[in-house]
């Protein structure tokens, strides 16, 4: 009997010895917040959308029939169409191209960050969702344009992109969210990088056949006639003419996951988010 109680007296102090380590165990500072946090925790604030809603392409309409504007016979070659009828010239002495020299260059558009050189690939054969350029790194996927170098010794030109009929050039496309057709300095407007129609040179934004209003049904202008390009170090710039016809800096930019022009870095940036910037260079093949 004695040893009966014995050892129930060892035992309740043994008991309390394990809870008072627990208690002590438990007094530990914690490494983690508490799980509360999680639920908790701040939103980041939501940038301003470049593109509208999904469901705009579920719902969009049919576009309105495009104006195309008249073409040059180079332009047309590469696009498969006839050449347009012969048209007396008013020159007596019209300039020539030596024999053998190429006029048209095909290549691919290498996409670099301005100034670091980082690589983001090419732009891609295919287009978004909403009818827009993006990139890859994928060699098979590369899009395959055309310049017409004689043209562009000239100034700005349209670039043809390869395969391409019905909207045949790489083009800007006023964006979705943007107040104004106009790129400039204080605005956060911004156009979209997609496949249009022929715009006349050194024309404001018109409204043309684009491949972001086949795709939403939305008619936006656009310019196409807008690059300029160096033939000795491969760049590809992009110059866009406001309704004014004054030519702002033009940037590319990438935000949000997609190609877009701008004129104004900082106001862009503010209201759309963190945007890298970027340099088009042509690689003939």
């Amino acid at each position: 009997m004695m040893l009966a109680k014995l050892f129930i007296v060892v035992a309740g102090a043994v008991c309390t010895v394990v809870a008072s380590a627990v208690v002590q165990r438990d007094e530990f500072k914690s490494l983690n917040p508490p799980l509360s946090v999680l639920d908790s925790r701040d939103t980041p604030a939501a940038y301003t959308p470049l593109n509208p809603p999904l469901n705009v392409l579920d719902s969009r309409d049919a576009p309105s029939s495009p104006t195309v504007a008249r073409l040059t016979n180079a332009e047309r070659l590469i696009a498969g169409l006839p050449l347009n009828a012969p048209r007396r010239s008013r020159t007596t002495h019209p300039r020539g191209v030596p024999s053998g020299v190429p006029t048209i260059s095909q290549g691919y558009i290498k996409v670099t960050e301005t100034g670091t050189g980082k690589d983001y690939g090419f732009l891609n054969k295919d287009l978004n969702s909403f009818g827009e350029f993006q990139t890859t790194s994928d060699p098979d996927q590369r899009a395959i344009f055309s310049i017409n170098l004689v043209d562009a010794a000239q100034g700005q030109i349209n670039i043809a992109v390869n395969g391409a009929s019905a909207r045949p050039y790489i083009g800007g496309i006023v964006g979705f969210s943007s107040a104004l057709s106009d790129l400039k300095t204080g605005f956060a407007t911004y156009s979209y990088i997609g496949r249009t129609e022929a715009s006349p040179f050194h024309s404001a934004p018109v409204t043309l056949g684009n491949t972001f209003s086949d795709a939403t049904g939305q008619a936006k202008a656009v310019e196409s006639a807008m690059w300029v390009y160096d033939a000795v170090s491969g760049t590809i710039t992009p110059q866009w003419v406001n309704n004014d016809h004054s030519l702002p800096a033009t940037y590319i930019g990438l935000s949000q996951g997609l190609l877009v022009l701008s004129g104004d870095k900082h106001s862009f940036s503010t209201v759309f988010g963190p945007t890298t910037w970027l340099t088009f260079t042509f690689i003939p093949i």
